[in-house]
């Protein structure tokens, strides 16, 4: 398997190209190498870290930095797309501490964001879940099947049709064993 983090990209294809130096403006959706060289490939992934990238844009506005060469939000979920278009999985994932991302909530955020952008939920869902453990082998460890030790969340609501409803939980399961119970907190 490879990993294929959203900043790798940018870096990488101006070099594919012949270029010296990475650009961070370069537009996947533009680089004519991304269809000939990533989406005939079966075995990429990105980890977009759409929360944390955004983050860093609100700093970078808020202490004036030049962001001539810098994604916007709106372009950065547009090259995440993109890369789901041309079947590059899109896991879920964030990078805290950095830029006071936490552990929890941040990940439905990331997930929440990822679905406005226009993953539909149930791939959204299968990155943080099903594509990320195979994507890092362990997909044999986690499953919901008889005689499996699964993590699950019980929620109010079908996250296919309510995403938020992961600020909900009711009760959190981690290898078999009932950690969190909203009702008898």
């Amino acid at each position: 398997m490879r990993y294929l983090s959203f900043v790798f990209i940018l870096f990488l294809l101006p070099k594919l190209q012949g270029q010296d130096s990475p650009a961070w403006d370069l537009l996947v959706i533009d680089a004519q190498i991304f269809t000939g060289t990533f989406a005939t490939r079966d075995d990429l992934f990105i980890v977009p870290t759409a929360l944390t990238y955004l983050k860093l844009i609100q700093i970078m506005k808020e202490q004036g930095t030049a962001m001539e060469n810098t994604l916007d939000s709106a372009s950065l979920l547009q090259e995440v797309v993109s890369l789901y278009e041309v079947c590059v999985d899109v896991l879920a994932g964030n990078d805290p501490p950095n830029f006071n991302i936490n552990y929890g909530t941040d990940l439905y955020d990331e997930l929440c964001l990822l679905k406005d952008a226009g993953i539909p939920a149930e791939d959204c869902l299968a990155g943080a879940t099903a594509l990320a453990a195979t994507h890092s082998n362990i997909a044999d460890q986690h499953r919901l099947e008889e005689g499996m030790e699964a993590s699950f969340l019980v929620l109010p609501d079908d996250l296919l049709q309510n995403m938020e409803s992961l600020y909900d939980l009711e009760q959190v399961w981690q290898k078999g064993k009932l950690i969190f119970d909203y009702n008898k907190e």
